[in-house]
């Protein structure tokens, strides 16, 4: 797991199975991200200011080693011996300030019993190049107390269908259009930040 907590975040001191102090982080950040490619991003802007016991980048088990400078924030959740990534619990996510995944691994997460509310912040970029089901994937391990940040351009490329059915049920909108939709998020609402 990780060690110490993000710059400002702070952290509290739990008791680890062996009975040492462990720091926890006091703030817990999901970043999530459509793509592996904008997901590595993230890593490589945030990497001067955190180091690889404070982040981690999670990748699906199927994908292949990640880009070597990136390989000290996945080495936690890559088994050598199986030449795999694996999903880690939320006992070994616990000491990290920063998660970085896309939103559909971001399902592994809750599968890996991670709970609502384990995270205190979540950020899912291009929010607006995603349909809804998508996008709940990581919004579904927001807890009453979390804070959700969502990044987009509604009026930018929206996400991609190839069903008739898709189009007909309003399924190719983004969740980013259809939340523009709503009076809470008008341009005039405290709710929305151009």
């Amino acid at each position: 797991g990780g060690k110490g907590a993000a710059q400002g975040g702070g952290s509290q001191a739990s008791l680890s199975p062996e009975g040492e102090e462990a720091a926890v982080p006091s703030v817990r950040v999901l970043v999530c991200s459509p793509s592996n490619s904008s997901a590595d991003a993230y890593v490589t802007a945030l990497a001067p200011g955190l180091s690889e016991g404070e982040m981690i980048r999670l990748y699906a088990p199927h994908r292949k080693k990640p880009p070597p400078q990136l390989h000290a924030y996945a080495r936690a959740a890559y088994d050598e011996a199986q030449e795999a990534f694996v999903d880690l619990s939320a006992e070994a996510l616990a000491g990290y300030s920063v998660v970085i995944c896309t939103t559909r691994h971001a399902s592994a997460l809750a599968s890996s019993g991670v709970r609502q509310g384990f995270f205190t912040h979540i950020v899912v970029d291009e929010a607006a190049q995603l349909m809804e089901a998508e996008a709940l994937l990581p919004l579904s391990l927001a807890g009453a107390s979390t804070q959700v940040i969502m990044a987009g351009d509604p009026q930018q490329l929206g996400p991609h269908t190839f069903s008739k059915v898709e189009s007909v049920h309003g399924l190719h909108t983004s969740i980013m259009e259809r939340l523009s939709g709503l009076a809470e998020y008008r341009s005039d609402s405290p709710h929305l930040t151009r």
